[in-house]
């Protein structure tokens, strides 16, 4: 352990990545936990948001509600983060075992302030 922190703190040699869902319980979740990692003096390199509905466009009711819904959360995730990557919904996950974890075709970076987001699309 007399090791293993100082590593952990030490942002040349590791980068944490806080990942989460776009729905305010776990986005709130990991936010407790970054404030308990802060404690420890660990401080998240970036945030990952998987399976948002806000790259793709969506034409079901159902889906353009939830994306609504979740629009509300990214926008506290932005203001609270600089570093934030939306990686968007797809049925890909669930049926690609062999599919590279980061195989985006094209990113697409925005600024919002000292912020930036990161959208990756397939």
């Amino acid at each position: 352990m007399q090791r293993l922190l100082p590593r952990l703190r030490d942002p040349a040699f590791t980068h944490v990545l806080l990942v989460t869902l776009p729905e305010a319980t776990p986005i709130h979740e990991a936010m407790q936990l970054e404030r308990d990692l802060a404690r420890a003096e660990i401080r998240p390199f970036a945030w990952v948001v998987n399976q948002s509905l806000t790259p793709p466009s969506v034409t079901d009711p159902v889906l353009r509600s939830r994306r609504a819904h979740e629009a509300t959360h990214l926008k506290e995730l932005v203001n609270h983060t600089q570093r934030m990557v939306l990686e968007p919904w797809s049925d890909a996950f669930s049926s690609s075992a062999g599919r590279s974890a980061v195989a985006p075709s094209e990113t697409l970076r925005e600024s919002k302030g000292s912020a930036s987001v990161v959208v990756t699309t397939n």
